[in-house]
């Protein structure tokens, strides 16, 4: 939690590193132009027979054992081939030594011998690999694995041009430049990985397979298509080429199209556990969300079976944020401690591939709950340490927008409980209000700037593949952040776009926030119960809820009073926290008993901005004993438990009412601050976690545990 102070520091910080698109790494040599950085080599082509040391086929299907066995003994000649028989015989040594350690993943070891080597002989391409290798994968520092794979590679380029005959420097040279092309993959510069393709084509043999995904970061799909029908034409990828021809779909905006992709794929590799969690994408596109959580669930099913994920990502994160938005926030926070084991289980150098990720669903089901403090945790790591895209579809400007969007949210609810605490109190925390609305200003601003881009999806469309993902039930949060009239325009010029019928009453759900937003109430009402008709009762618990609330609001101001307790008792149960995201006051009827304390809490609630006193309310009824708000049908919706004396402190009574706030907004679940901690899956914070896991199971072990991870 930041200081009031903090809080607008972070709020212009915050306009920078939007601006800015995301983290800029910095560069330890000045930026120059691709060509002058990756020059064309000396080097004549691979001789016929040369060791396949570029894998050129994938591994055969399970199913085929006869094919399996010899590509697992192919592997393992090459890998003999790599470490004893090729160019390594004539490295001294302590130079194999170096190289041996780093392969071997002991990257203490091969740092120590490299840096060794590299004292005695600062150009040994040996130790200048094994020690860009062991900073790449042990330390996950790419830039500084790219400037020490670069020194090895100008020293093979000059033993190129002494000799470019030389095959032993020619199996250095290509080694060399696939760890570079997979540091750029990463570091998500692809102009420079495609170059790094083609000069390793020049010498060795096509490599389209290797070419897609950069392609897609630059946006240029013609000849992302023209590299896939190359897989597709040489046969040597068939799971690749199908996941690729999946994520196309997906970025041309097409949701039948990637949906039919996914079925295909999956029909062929029915083990793979990324082609199920990118099929679960196109479910989930067309608003087949039961269809997408069986994808999400095949796909963990694999990782569990083979001992992690085989992408660097969980499908139980993608999983979690799908429970979140069903309104499922227990089974949410179960599939995240379940993603943040299979994170503690891949190597540190993918884990910034999907840390911001996975933050910002931890913020959401935080959200969800009303813990604004948490979310905004979670959601300003999100946005201040956005995640390396390199290896997957989406661009950074997509990302930058929906985290965004996501934090903007938690702001302006964090607002919200500034002001329930403020009222507890008997004042305004107007410094604290003043902060929140200075961050939400500039958040806005920046996130209209990306989003005026033409070439983009309309964002108010929900669930548009290759578009910013934003999630369905936050989407009235981008017309909070317009004027009304033109949040109306953005609406109808989404439903104009839109060509998927599902998506109708989503578009109702927006018009009726946005009619009320401008004051419209009887089409707010109107819209909203068509919304709640029509909208998935499984599939959308919190946009449901928050549409409910829409409509009750409306309700409310038109005086029509049964429908707004019926409406407000449907948007309780499915969201919970949708007066506090909203900024509305529930009606309540308060029904004090005669006695000191009851009136003085009752008192402090009547001030609260979360309930409005109205003689037609939600029964609320204060004693010392508790507080309890009751629905329409009866059934209680939030119980908070006093022990209140006759005559308690001003702290005992203010701190009441905080906890019935926080009760209100989830009231089904209570979580300690050491479950919100447990959730964390920064890269130290798992690593830890593992190595304590392993301690304690062999210290203390008991009978019928878990193992500890690997």
């Amino acid at each position: 939690m930041l200081t009031t102070k903090s809080k607008c520091v972070a709020a212009s910080a915050l306009a920078l590193a939007l601006i800015a698109g995301g983290v800029v790494l910095a560069a330890r040599r000045t930026a120059e132009s691709t060509p002058a950085m990756l020059p064309d080599s000396a080097f004549a082509k691979a001789p016929d027979g040369f060791p396949r040391i570029i894998p050129v086929r994938e591994a055969p299907s399970d199913d085929d054992k006869a094919a399996l066995e010899a590509y697992r003994a192919e592997r393992k000649a090459i890998w003999k081939f790599l470490t004893e028989e090729g160019a390594m015989r004539r490295a001294r040594p302590d130079e194999r030594e170096a190289v041996g350690a780093a392969l071997d993943r002991r990257f203490a070891r091969a740092k120590t011998l490299a840096l060794k080597v590299l004292n005695a002989d600062p150009r040994s391409v040996p130790a200048l690999y094994a020690l860009a290798f062991a900073r790449i994968e042990g330390d996950a520092n790419l830039p500084d694995g790219l400037f020490l794979v670069r020194r090895a590679r100008r020293q093979v380029e000059q033993l190129g041009r002494d000799n470019p005959h030389d095959v032993d420097a020619l199996e250095w040279y290509l080694r060399v430049l696939f760890l570079e092309y997979d540091v750029l993959v990463d570091l998500g510069r692809a102009e420079e990985s495609i170059r790094a393709i083609e000069l390793m084509e020049r010498l060795y043999e096509p490599l389209p397979h290797l070419k897609v995904w950069s392609y897609f970061k630059l946006s240029q799909l013609e000849a992302a298509e023209a590299a896939i029908q190359q897989e597709e034409q040489g046969g040597r990828f068939p799971r690749r080429s199908v996941n690729d021809r999946l994520a196309l779909e997906g970025l041309r905006h097409r949701r039948l199209g990637e949906l039919e992709a996914g079925r295909k794929a999956t029909a062929l590799a029915q083990e793979s556990a990324v082609i199920w969690s990118n099929h679960a994408e196109g479910a989930w596109a067309c608003f087949l969300f039961d269809d997408a959580e069986s994808a999400y669930c095949r796909s963990a099913a694999l990782c569990d079976k083979r001992g992690g994920p085989d992408f660097s990502a969980s499908p139980y994160t993608y999983l979690a944020r799908l429970y979140v938005q069903e309104g499922r926030t227990a089974d949410a926070l179960d599939a995240l401690r379940k993603a943040r084991a299979h994170r503690a289980q891949r190597p540190a150098s993918t884990l910034q591939n999907d840390q911001a990720e996975f933050d910002r669903t931890v913020a959401l089901a935080m959200l969800s709950l009303g813990r604004v403090a948490e979310a905004e945790r979670f959601a300003r790591r999100a946005v201040e340490s956005p995640d390396r895209l390199g290896r997957t579809s989406t661009r950074r400007d997509e990302q930058t927008l929906g985290n965004a969007i996501v934090l903007w949210t938690v702001l302006a609810a964090e607002r919200e409980r500034l002001r329930e605490r403020a009222s507890a109190r008997g004042g305004s925390d107007w410094s604290g209000v003043a902060a929140h609305d200075a961050a939400l200003w500039t958040l806005a601003r920046q996130a209209a700037s990306v989003a005026r881009d033409p070439s983009r999806p309309n964002v108010l469309r929900p669930f548009v593949p290759g578009s910013t993902v934003v999630e369905s039930w936050q989407l009235g949060s981008v017309l909070r952040m317009l004027p009304p009239g033109a949040a109306l325009g953005m609406v109808e010029q989404a439903r104009r776009d839109e060509d998927h019928p599902a998506a109708a009453p989503y578009f109702d759900a927006l018009e009726a926030e946005a009619r009320l937003l401008a004051g419209d109430t009887d089409s707010a009402l109107k819209l909203g119960r068509q919304a709640l008709d029509r909208l998935s009762r499984s599939g959308e618990g919190l946009l449901r809820g928050r549409t409910a609330a829409i409509a009750a609001e409306a309700a409310c101001r038109l005086g029509r009073h049964d429908d707004a307790r019926g409406l407000w008792s449907q948007a309780l149960a499915e969201c919970p926290a949708a007066p506090l995201v909203l900024g509305l006051a529930v009606p309540v009827r308060i029904e004090t008993a005669d006695s000191p304390a009851a009136r003085s809490v009752a008192e402090r609630l009547r001030r609260s901005p979360r309930l409005r006193a109205e003689s037609w309310g939600l029964p609320l009824k204060v004693n010392a004993a508790g507080i309890t708000l009751s629905r329409a049908d009866g059934s209680t919706h939030a119980a908070l438990e006093l022990a209140l004396g006759q005559s308690p402190r001003e702290a005992e009574l203010t701190a009441a009412c905080d906890r019935f706030h926080e009760r209100i907004a989830s009231p089904a679940i209570s979580l300690t601050a050491a479950d919100v901690n447990a959730l964390d899956g920064v890269p130290a914070a798992a690593a830890s976690r593992q190595s304590d896991d392993a301690v304690l199971a062999q210290v203390r072990p008991q009978a019928g545990a878990t193992p500890p991870r690997p």
